[in-house]
């Protein structure tokens, strides 16, 4: 009986207007500072520990932003989100707190091996969808050689000399050893044949030359043979045959029969990252860090040998450097080194760039000593780090070297003897460090991150409201130029502006802004927007802003995540829990979800 007064006064403060705390107990938002906690049910009694928490009513979108092994799932959308980036980039685990790449596949149609992508050469037939793939899917295909030299073949363009790249595919298991399939890559002078037995997951390497090597899993009624080399060209070039021999290990071109194969996919490093489905483009994943989805613009580092201090592009002086390090991606050997032979000795490397404002960033961590550590991006000014036994990110931001200087980044210790790791030294033409960008002999980009879901069904351009836990990358004192967007849905649109550290919420017509505010880097923001017949109001960890009418927008197509509609005004930050309603939350709503 008590539970039920307890529901009826619930839904009549409801049909009220009213916003109740949990009468039931714990936290409406989940425990924590922000609507985090995972509904029961759906239900629109506020208050109830049985069906959803107050804040489901009128929840058409809710993006949690906090699975990198599942970036883009939807807790509730019209839909799926989309998302594009052209190339790789590196993100922390949050799990592990590993620096990781994220999943990428260069591979296009890795599920199709009809498309024309997937050029075939002699007596091969593909019939598609032919049984079930790893991924429950009916999309696994078969294909049947019937004599004669035969392959199935796709080269990939825009390959970085230097570096270490994987393919894999998956082969289903299967009793016949009268065939052995092959899966292969050519990267310049670097090439690796494969065979497998497709009992018993044995493999044998028909052909490996330069840094190549081959492994196979165990994936159910699937093996996933995978394919790792060192790149010493700029085309890499992949072959398939259904049949490449009667002998394990030994090419027989009249060889005969069928595999079925699936999930063929391409990546950076050496490891295949989690899968991803590609058609018409290469996709790349959504990053998800502790503090939810990174959004980044297009950033360059100009320095090379990011991770290699022995390289003769880092000049040493009474100093050393060995690449014997297990760096803070967790692999053996991917990072330095270094001992200093003399006192105040310097390991520096000069980069050709401009007078601009630019940024380096490097990880360190002390081997043995205890001197001071200090760290340089001109060679004149030295910035003294507090290092420990772990692997941690040290910065000097937005500092300009003069023409006709070139900044000279590195590192310097004070005492003989003392040693110290290092990793991912990176420096970019900017006013804040962006994620690690590892470099070979030539700089590398990573492109701009674009994160969209359709408008329809997921925001109601009558009115609504908007929840995002905002972390930026950069403090608010940092010199950074233009608009950061949390969000546009074309028209209606919410940004942090860099001029006069202000948080603006407009529909084209009507605009109304925060106070300046003061924030630090890494260092998370709840915030809650709001448009409707109440007018225009945005809440900032319980500090609410409320003014000006709305005037109701026509939508774009598409809203953007972290971005403005052109893609362009990227956030530099992370946003989690992103979450929309199609009701315009009241003031003690506003501060319950942005406290």
């Amino acid at each position: 009986m008590k539970r039920w007064v307890i529901c009826i006064v619930a839904i009549l403060c409801l049909l009220s207007g009213i916003a109740v705390a949990n009468p039931l107990g714990g936290s409406p938002m989940g425990g924590g500072g922000s609507i985090s906690g995972t509904p029961i049910g759906e239900g629109d009694i506020p208050g109830s520990a049985i069906e959803s928490p107050w804040w489901f009513r009128g929840l058409t979108f809710w993006a949690p932003f906090d699975n990198p092994d599942l970036p883009l799932t939807l807790h509730r959308a019209t839909g799926s989100l989309s998302f594009t980036r052209a190339t790789i980039a590196t993100y922390v685990h949050p799990t592990t707190g590993l620096i990781t790449m994220a999943g990428e596949n260069g591979f296009l149609y890795s599920e199709d091996f009809s498309n024309e992508n997937w050029s075939v050469s002699g007596s091969i037939t593909v019939t598609v969808d032919s049984a079930v793939s790893p991924n429950g899917n009916t999309t696994a295909d078969l294909l049947t050689k019937s004599g004669g030299a035969a392959y199935i073949l796709q080269s990939v363009s825009g390959f970085v000399v230097g570096n270490t790249y994987t393919a894999s595919l998956y082969i289903m298991k299967d009793s016949v050893t009268s065939r052995f399939p092959e899966f292969g890559f050519t990267m310049g002078v670097a090439s690796l044949f494969t065979q497998l037995n497709t009992s018993t997951g044995e493999k044998v390497d028909r052909v490996a030359d330069g840094t190549v090597s081959s492994s196979v899993v165990d994936a159910g009624t699937y093996w996933r043979l995978v394919l790792t080399g060192v790149n010493q060209g700029t085309a890499f070039s992949s072959y398939l045959r259904p049949a490449a021999g009667t002998t394990l290990g030994v090419y027989d071109a009249n060889a005969t029969g069928s595999i079925i194969v699936s999930q063929a996919q391409l990546n950076m490093g050496a490891t295949p990252t989690t899968y991803i489905k590609t058609t018409a483009a290469a996709a790349n994943a959504l990053r998800i860090e502790a503090n939810g989805a990174l959004i980044e613009g297009q950033r360059t580092n100009i320095a090379t040998y990011s991770d290699d201090l022995t390289n003769a592009a880092w000049v040493k002086v009474t100093m050393t450097a060995a690449m014997d390090q297990i760096g803070p991606d967790g692999v053996a050997n991917s990072a330095s080194s270094i001992t200093a032979t003399g006192a105040n000795a310097t390991i520096l490397q000069t980069v050709v760039s401009d007078n601009s404002a630019h940024s380096y960033a490097v990880y360190l961590k002390r081997l043995s000593g205890t001197g001071a550590v200090n760290i340089t991006i001109d060679n004149t000014m030295w910035t003294a780090q507090t290092i420990t036994s772990s692997w941690a990110r040290y910065k000097k931001e937005n500092t300009t070297v003069l023409d006709p200087l070139d900044p000279i980044i590195g590192i310097q210790l004070a005492t003989s003897g003392d040693s110290v790791a290092v990793a991912l030294n990176q420096l970019e033409v900017a006013a804040f460090s962006s994620s690690p960008i590892p470099t070979t002999m030539a700089a590398v980009t990573r492109n701009l991150s674009s994160l969209s879901v359709a408008s329809s069904g997921n925001i109601d351009n009558t009115a609504g409201t908007f929840y995002t836990s905002w972390t930026p990358n950069f403090a608010n004192t940092v010199t950074a130029s233009g608009n950061y967007y949390f969000f546009d849905a074309g028209g209606l649109e919410a940004y942090w502006n860099s001029t006069d550290d202000k948080i603006y919420l407009t529909d084209g017509t009507n605009t109304i802004s925060t106070a300046a505010l003061t924030f630090s880097a890494d260092v998370a923001k709840d915030l809650a927007f709001t448009w409707g017949a109440s007018g225009l109001s945005i809440t900032v960890d319980g500090i609410d802003t409320t003014g000006a009418t709305y005037t109701e927008v026509v939508e774009a197509a598409n809203t953007f995540i972290g971005a403005d509609t052109s893609s362009a005004n990227l956030l530099y930050g992370h946003e989690k829990n992103f979450r929309n309603w199609n009701r315009q939350f009241i003031l003690s709503e506003r501060i319950a979800i942005a406290p």
